[in-house]
C-alpha cells in the first residue's frame, strides 16, 4: 500500500511540475473517489487546485485533508501553506502554530522538508526558507528546475538561484 501511495503522489508531482494541471486534478479527484477518508489524497487534490490557480479550491480539499487527520504533520504543514499563501497577518499566528508541530516531522523527508521551506518563504521568512531547502537537500531532495519554477518561491529567486548556482558548482 505505501508503494501505490507513493507512486500515486509521483505521478501527481509530475503532473504538477509539467503543467499538465487538469490531469493533475482529474487524478487527484480519482485518489479520492476511491478513498475518500484518506488525508493524504484530499490535500494532493487541493495541492493540484493551488498549482491550477485555484486557492479557494485548494483551501477547501485541504482543510478536509486535515480534519480527517489533523495530528499529521504533511497535513499540518500543507495546512499551513496554503494559509500562508493566502496572506494576511490574521492568518500568520495559524500558520506559525502549525509549524510547530508540522516541523518535526519533516526531518526525515525530504520532500515534506522542502514544503516546509515553501511556507516559510511565503511568509517572507527568505533565511528560514532557505535553511529548510538546504535540510531538505541534505536529506536527497534536489530538484533545481523546479525551485526556479515553483510559484510558491517567487519571493525567494534570486537568492535561490544563488543557492542552486552553488550547489551545481559543488557536484
Amino acid at each position: 500500500a505505501v508503494i501505490l501511495f507513493t507512486s500515486q503522489t509521483k505521478v501527481l508531482s509530475v503532473l504538477i511540475y509539467e503543467g499538465r494541471l487538469d490531469e493533475a486534478r482529474d487524478e487527484a479527484t480519482a485518489l479520492v473517489q476511491r478513498r475518500p477518508k484518506f488525508a493524504h489524497y484530499n490535500y494532493w487534490r487541493g495541492i493540484a487546485a493551488w498549482y491550477a490557480g485555484e486557492p479557494a479550491e485548494a483551501r477547501r480539499w485541504i482543510e478536509q485533508a486535515y480534519a480527517l487527520d489533523p495530528a499529521d504533520p504533511i497535513a499540518q504543514g500543507v495546512l499551513a501553506f496554503v494559509l500562508a499563501a493566502e496572506g494576511g497577518e490574521n492568518g500568520r499566528a495559524r500558520v506559525r502554530e502549525l509549524l510547530e508541530t508540522a516541523e518535526p516531522g519533516a526531518a526525515a523527508d525530504g520532500t515534506f522538508t522542502y514544503w516546509i521551506a515553501k511556507v516559510h518563504a511565503l511568509l517572507g521568512d527568505s533565511a528560514a526558507a532557505l535553511d529548510w531547502i538546504r535540510k531538505a537537500a541534505a536529506l536527497g531532495y534536489w530538484d533545481a528546475p523546479w525551485m526556479r519554477k515553483d510559484a510558491a518561491l517567487a519571493a525567494l529567486q534570486q537568492r535561490l538561484l544563488s543557492l542552486v548556482t552553488v550547489a551545481t558548482e559543488s557536484s
